[in-house]
């Protein structure tokens, strides 16, 4: 059955009201049309959650392999720029998977890459990496 006022929107047999700030058809828990919005929904958190693991997995081993360098090198201060790199994933999954003590430590990370990043590289360093990278893509 569709609504008469606004048939663009699709309702239920028994549910004729709309959740117009997000946009779902129905806000009634055992309707069709509101449990294949929320499967969607669960799907695509899945989807990002799956491609956030992935980035705190590569952005943390090259980070932790890269500070782990000995100190002559000039390659130890570009892991704290891989950490900063990996925060948003590492925040992103705790928060997202409700792992709100690993939520806090991801905060922690945080602060810590950023330090290291302060302390450890030059900011004409991180221009300079960039404008290597522009011109080899170019």
């Amino acid at each position: 059955m569709t609504n008469k006022t606004r048939p663009y929107f699709k309702t239920c047999d028994g549910c004729s009201s709309f959740d117009l700030t997000n946009k779902r058809p129905c806000s009634v828990k055992n309707c069709k049309d509101y449990s294949k919005w929320k499967n969607k929904t669960k799907e695509n958190k899945k989807g990002l959650d799956k491609i956030a693991q992935y980035m705190v997995f590569v952005f943390g081993v090259v980070a932790a392999f890269l500070v782990s360098l000995s100190t002559d090198g000039d390659w130890q201060k570009w892991g704290y720029l891989f950490g900063v790199i990996g925060c948003p994933a590492w925040l992103y999954t705790t928060w997202v998977n409700k792992q709100y003590p690993l939520f806090g430590l991801s905060i922690f990370y945080t602060l810590t890459w950023t330090n290291g990043l302060y302390n450890n590289v030059a900011l004409s360093d991180i221009v300079d990496l960039f404008t290597r990278l522009i011109h080899l893509i170019a």
